[in-house]
């Protein structure tokens, strides 16, 4: 009795129990279906949501950028934490600068392919951090040079690519279906023909899309549509050289500190001047380059249509210069760390100052700057060299090579200047107008006049002697042109023509009675030097240095030059 009485209910139960699970299954065969027909708009949503904390890519997979990127007045700074997490460089931190061994590529070349590995070069590289929100950032521009890394900022976002990371640059042939999973079920978004996407090939042949926009997603059954190319690589060379015309005038930016008063400022154009040579770089020990470049001064300057041709010293210290000379590989380590500045920074070519050095050096020395022009010209940059008269001491004029050097070099500045030293015992001019006629006459026939440049003291020294014995000098101090004036307000005052200098002469007693004589260089000096320039047809002058110029020196300069 009891089953019959079970098998009535359980007959009354199945109908009510197949119309639920039928009910349950329509819902779910419609619930999928409805999420098929609006994968769009729903993945289009949670896209966005992802994208609103995402700036960049890495590797073409997202990167969240609180914790690894900053714009800084336009400039894209990547954390150092980033840096730490991705990449194995060996890197420092010294007062609020980054001290890093780079990459290096060791190449061969191969027909016409250039095939290599990199390793860790021996020499670090010192560039300034930004510090933000308790976190160091660093110019993201510099990741393809010290690790081989491939940057790509065009477009709305940025990718990063490791330096064996595969990856093709491309444009669609036609309209491409983009999916936001790998089985290609739901769609993300339709990208137009002729659209640029960066392409990563991933296992089981299928392949990811990026677009300039930052939409990704993967494709399907479309890889015939794709033109694929070779790795997208953004241009490292030095900065494009500018036409000038009339005669080439340049100025000595003398600094000693990269935030030194931002190594003076330059607040407009100043018509009649072409290049900018800043005081940027410094030999150091075992090859290394001491460097104090800023990159927004080089592109302020390079906004206001300057060129600017970084200059680098041997610090006038003899033993550093001798072991960088006899030791190939510092010298070679020097060469690749300017090559690295010019691209880095984008200069328009290195500018060598190297004085004080041993005679035995020499030979080496003309070797250095031969292999050093050969570099900077493969990446597109200039060369200058500073020498002063020839057949002078050993250690200040004999020491350089100057017909071998002006044959590899673009231009060789003649420093004629110094003629009286700031502890000569003899007062006289630092550049009388017969001492630097003769140095020019000496110089053209080692250098020829087409890279031959002038250049021009904008200062003076004022010697302090005896008040009954002028012949005895005292002591002496430098004076800025533009600071001669000033001397010479509330004091006793003798002007007149020193026909042998071919300058205005001053004999002054100031307040305390000190005596002093002054050859001054100002604007009848000026005019004089400039005719030499015109006179024997060199290609241009340069002054030392800037700051130091009478308010209307570049006027007379584009009057007479330009």
């Amino acid at each position: 009795m009891k089953k019959k009485k079970n098998k009535k209910h359980n007959s009354k139960l199945r109908p009510a129990i197949l119309l639920l699970l039928l009910v349950l299954l329509v819902a779910i065969v419609g619930f999928e279906q409805y999420k098929k027909m609006n994968a769009t708009n729903l993945v289009s949503e949670e896209y966005q949501k992802l994208h609103e904390d995402i700036l960049f890519y890495y590797n073409g997979k997202p990167i969240k950028k609180q914790h690894s990127f900053l714009n800084y007045q336009n400039q894209n700074m990547i954390a150092l934490s980033f840096i730490v997490e991705y990449l194995p460089v060996d890197f420092e931190v010294v007062d609020n600068q980054l001290l890093i061994v780079p990459y290096r590529l060791d190449k061969d070349i191969i027909g016409e392919e250039m095939v290599g590995k990199f390793t860790f070069a021996d020499y670090r590289l010192h560039f300034p951090l930004l510090r933000r929100n308790g976190e160091n950032y660093l110019d993201i521009a510099l990741l393809p040079l010290i690790t081989g890394m491939k940057v790509i900022t065009e477009g709305d976002i940025i990718q990063l690519y490791s330096k064996d990371f595969v990856f093709y640059y491309s444009f669609l042939e036609d309209d491409t279906v983009l999916y936001y999973d790998r089985a290609c079920n739901y769609q993300n978004d339709t990208l137009k023909a002729g659209e640029k996407v960066f392409i990563i090939p991933e296992k089981d042949n299928m392949y990811r899309l990026i677009d300039f926009y930052g939409r990704s997603g993967y494709i399907k059954n479309q890889i015939n549509t794709l033109i694929v190319s070779k790795d997208y690589k953004l241009p490292l060379s030095a900065a494009p050289i500018k036409e000038y015309y009339g005669k080439l005038t340049q100025t000595f930016n003398h600094f000693t500190n990269y935030e030194a008063e931002l190594y003076y400022d330059f607040p407009e154009k100043i018509n009649g001047l072409d290049v900018i040579l800043p005081t940027a770089f410094s030999i150091a020990e075992n090859g290394n380059v001491e460097c104090r470049m800023d990159k927004s001064y080089v592109e302020k300057l390079s906004a206001l249509s300057y060129q600017v041709v970084a200059v680098l010293d041997n610090k006038f210290d003899p033993d550093l210069t001798h072991k960088m000379l006899t030791n190939e590989q510092f010298a070679d380590n020097v060469i690749e760390q300017l090559d690295f500045y010019l691209k880095y920074y984008q200069l328009s070519g290195i500018n060598l100052d190297f004085e004080n050095v041993y005679l035995e050096d020499k030979e080496n020395l003309t070797i250095f700057v031969t292999k050093l022009a050969t570099r900077i010209h493969s990446s597109g940059g200039i060369v200058s060299v500073d020498v002063t008269r020839p057949n002078g001491s050993a250690m200040w004029s004999r020491f350089i090579d100057r017909k071998a050097v002006a044959e590899v070099v673009d231009f060789v500045i003649f420093m004629a200047y110094d003629e009286h030293w700031a502890s000569s015992k003899e007062a006289g001019s630092v550049a009388s107008l017969p001492w630097v006629e003769s140095g020019i006459e000496a110089m053209i026939e080692l250098v020829p006049k087409e890279k031959l440049i002038l250049g021009i003291p904008t200062y003076m020294r004022a010697y302090f002697v005896e008040p009954q014995n002028h012949s005895k000098v005292l002591f002496s101090k430098a004076i800025a042109s533009n600071g001669l004036k000033r001397i010479l307000n509330d004091v006793v005052v003798s002007k007149t023509f020193d026909e042998q200098a071919r300058q205005n002469y001053y004999e002054v007693q100031n307040k305390e009675g000190e005596f002093m004589l002054i050859w001054a260089e100002d604007e009848d000096s000026l005019i004089a030097r400039l005719d030499l320039a015109l006179k024997y047809d060199l290609v241009g002058v340069a002054d030392w240095r800037y700051g130091f110029e009478e308010e209307n020196y570049w006027q007379i300069c584009r009057y007479k030059l330009k």
